[in-house]
C-alpha cells in the first residue's frame, strides 16, 4: 500500500480522535451549567409548600406542609400545620442552622389552643472538644436544661454532663478515661444538686501475655462498696 496513502489515513484518525477528546470538556461544562441552573432555579423558587386534605364524618381536616433549605446561608426549615373542621390549628416547625463551629436545631409545637412546648440543641465542635447544649419546655412553662462536653487529653478523654430544671431538680456525672501501655482505667462520679457525691465507678483493664482483666468498685452514697472482676484467658 501506498506509504503516502497510509500517512494521509493515519492524519485523519489522529485528527478525528482529538476532535472527539476536544468535546469532553465542553460536554462537562455544558452538565455543570445545567447543574447550576437547576439549583439557581430552586433556590430562587423559594419554599416548597403541599396541601392535602380529608373528609371524615366532622368534618374537612387540611394538612399543610412547607419547607426550605438555603444552602449558601446553611438555614433550612419545615413545617406542617393541620386545620381541623372548627378551624382550629396546631403546627410542628422545625428550624437547622449552621454556625462557624456546628450547628442549631429547634422544633416548637404549638397545639389547637395555643399552648406551645419545645426543644433546641446546639453542638459546638472546637479543636479537641465537642459540646451539645440542650433545652427543652413544656406547655405549662417547665424547662429542663442539659449540657454535654468531650474533651480530648493526653492520655485519653474526659466527659463532663449536666442537667437543671425549672422545679429545682439537677445534677451531673463527670468521667475520664486514661489510657495505659497494658490497658486503660474507667473512672465516673455523680453529685446532685447540693454537690453531693451519691455514685462512683471505676474500672481498670490490664492486658497480660496471659489475657485481660477486668476490675470494676462501685460506691454508692453511704460508702458502701460492690467489686466485680472478670477476665479472658488466651488459649
Amino acid at each position: 500500500m501506498d506509504r503516502k496513502y497510509i500517512f494521509v489515513q493515519s492524519m485523519a484518525a489522529i485528527a478525528a480522535l482529538l476532535a472527539i477528546g476536544a468535546t469532553f470538556p465542553a460536554s462537562a461544562q455544558t452538565r455543570a451549567e445545567a447543574r447550576e441552573e437547576r439549583r439557581q432555579s430552586r433556590h430562587e423558587a423559594g419554599p416548597a409548600t403541599r396541601t392535602n386534605e380529608v373528609s371524615t364524618s366532622r368534618g374537612n381536616v387540611a394538612r399543610n406542609v412547607e419547607g426550605d433549605v438555603n444552602a449558601e446561608s446553611g438555614n433550612a426549615y419545615r413545617s406542617r400545620t393541620i386545620t381541623g373542621p372548627n378551624g382550629e390549628t396546631a403546627n410542628v416547625r422545625g428550624d437547622v442552622n449552621r454556625t462557624d463551629t456546628g450547628y442549631s436545631a429547634a422544633q416548637t409545637v404549638t397545639d389547637r389552643d395555643g399552648q406551645t412546648a419545645g426543644r433546641s440543641v446546639t453542638k459546638t465542635v472546637e479543636e479537641g472538644s465537642v459540646s451539645r447544649e440542650r433545652e427543652a419546655y413544656s406547655r405549662n412553662g417547665e424547662t429542663v436544661t442539659a449540657s454535654d462536653t468531650i474533651e480530648r487529653t493526653e492520655s485519653g478523654a474526659s466527659r463532663s454532663q449536666g442537667f437543671s430544671t425549672s422545679t429545682g431538680r439537677s445534677g451531673a456525672v463527670n468521667s475520664e478515661v486514661e489510657r495505659q501501655d497494658n490497658g486503660a482505667t474507667y473512672n465516673r462520679t455523680a453529685t446532685n444538686a447540693a454537690g453531693e457525691t451519691v455514685g462512683t465507678r471505676e474500672s481498670s483493664v490490664t492486658k497480660t501475655d496471659e489475657g485481660v482483666s477486668r476490675t470494676t468498685t462501685l460506691t454508692n452514697r453511704n460508702g458502701e462498696q460492690v467489686q466485680r472482676s472478670s477476665g479472658v484467658n488466651k488459649r
